[in-house]
């Protein structure tokens, strides 16, 4: 271990050779991928009790310990003195040789440069060299690894990043704290927001638009990169008012403006399907989902109505998946304090295609920011469970009708300039202006149709959709 002490003896591992030499057996052995030839059964043992330790904290010198073997390569006892000498294997030179008799303890005062030196140590003695033992030093101040408990908070516009000291330096020595600095990297953007810092915080104030942040905090010495630690994500922008929603076009759409938190961080949480412009969950082997997804913040006014609507299904009739909708003043678990809708079993798309749309009446009791949140709690093994086409409004007859749940064949939504139409069931689907002339018609799974703004009425045999093309 390092830290005032640095040692570590390498493993010799061994293999057959064909030739056979005077005094030495048939064995080779290879210490850090160099091979030596294995000692006659009379040369000395291995040598033990190494260490180094330094002078003082950051010393360019101090004593390399260790203890001649007492005993033979063969296991017999020792006789007589033995010669020993430590070797920079960088460069193959002696860096001191003595002569000492058999369980002798040694200390060498060793100086140098600032570094890790790899360094062989030996006895020999009539019958050969013995067997090679490794030391690794550490000769000076260690580089500082990663800072620790890197954490990033948000209150409204204004992000905060914390974290400590690294706890030591990279190869597990000590550090120079006096030469730490801090420079600070923000994604998405790739910019360098900071350097030369001493302190372990940093803030800063962001715009309106809807983003998901997130830092890299690297320890410095001299300017110089040693390692980093990422933070956790945080989503901020100013408050959106309502209509918000649709499909996901891409995955931006769904990673800046949703709170994605895998609460059981068991790494399968929500994730986007660019296919269907979709927010997906995936399955754990082992566990169950405790998986959340939470809007951005969405300003709403006492005395108004509002209406979430969502398109869920689970891929496997067997295999239902489980999921909570709920609402709240803050984007955590805790502040979800509303059940807006329980599916313990949410349904697949059943055999006529038809695939459930889910909407609620929300009533605010005074005027704020709020928030509406999806958390996946399927059982483990179960299979993917699929949401998309998030919609959330002020509803406008004013009328509150609670959780309503109906089905529909096909759905349709206003995407890039047109409408685009998910057909699992491939019904014929036809898409018709507000008064009446038909736009298009087809039976396919997916289709798209480029319109000029407007309303649409898109209808199937069993189902009917208006969709606002702006």
């Amino acid at each position: 271990a390092m830290g005032g002490m640095l040692s570590e003896i390498f493993e010799l591992n061994t293999v057959n050779a064909n030739a056979v030499m005077q005094s030495w057996t048939k064995d080779v052995y290879a210490i850090s991928g160099a091979y030596f030839l294995e000692p006659n059964l009379g040369a000395p043992a291995i040598i033990t009790n190494i260490s180094y330790t330094p002078a003082y904290e950051g010393a360019l010198s101090g004593d390399i310990t260790f203890t001649l073997p007492t005993t033979t390569y063969g296991g017999s006892v020792l006789e007589g003195a033995l010669e020993y000498k430590i070797v920079n294997d960088a460069d193959n030179s002696i860096i001191c040789q003595g002569t000492a008799q058999p369980g002798e303890t040694i200390t060498y005062n060793h100086v140098t440069e600032e570094g890790i030196f790899e360094l062989s140590l030996m006895a020999s003695n009539a019958q050969g060299e013995g067997t090679r033992a490794a030391l690794v030093i550490l000769v000076g101040y260690d580089d500082p690894d990663a800072p620790q408990n890197v954490v990033l908070t948000d209150e409204g516009l204004t992000t905060t990043l914390t974290w400590d000291a690294p706890d030591m330096g990279i190869h597990g020595g000590v550090y120079d704290v006096n030469k730490l600095t801090y420079e600070i990297f923000r994604y998405p953007d790739n910019a360098i927001v900071a350097t030369g810092l001493t302190e372990t915080r940093f803030e800063e104030t962001h715009g309106p638009d809807m983003s998901r942040y997130m830092y890299a905090v690297y320890s410095c010495v001299d300017g110089e990169r040693t390692r980093a630690r990422i933070s956790n994500d945080v989503v901020v922008g100013a408050p959106l008012l309502p209509p918000y929603g649709g499909v996901f076009t891409q995955w931006s759409d769904m990673s800046d403006y949703y709170t994605i938190l895998d609460v059981n961080n068991d790494g399968y949480t929500w994730s986007f399907d660019g296919t269907t412009g979709s927010a997906f969950y995936p399955y754990n082997w082992e566990l169950s989902a405790n998986d959340w997804m939470i809007s951005p913040p969405i300003r709403c006014f006492e005395g108004d109505i509002y209406t979430l609507s969502f398109s869920a299904f689970s891929v496997d009739a067997n295999y239902l998946e489980s999921l909570l909708v709920t609402f709240g003043d803050g984007k955590t678990p805790d502040a979800q304090t509303t059940t807006l809708i329980d599916l313990p079993e949410l349904p697949a798309i059943d055999d006529d295609g038809m695939v459930n749309v889910y909407t609620a009446d929300i009533v605010v009791p005074q005027s704020g920011v709020y928030y509406y949140g999806f958390m996946a709690y399927s059982q483990p093994w179960y299979n993917y469970l699929y949401l998309y086409n998030i919609v959330f409004d002020k509803k406008v007859d004013g009328s509150v009708d609670g959780i309503v749940t109906y089905q529909r064949d096909f759905d349709a939504y206003s995407y890039n300039n047109g409408i685009t139409v998910i057909n699992p069931n491939a019904h014929a689907v036809a898409v018709y202006s507000a008064n009446g002339v038909l736009m298009h018609q087809s039976d396919e799974l997916e289709y798209h149709v480029q319109l000029e703004p407007g309303v649409y009425v898109v209808r199937s045999s069993q189902s009917v959709v208006k969709v606002v093309v702006r």
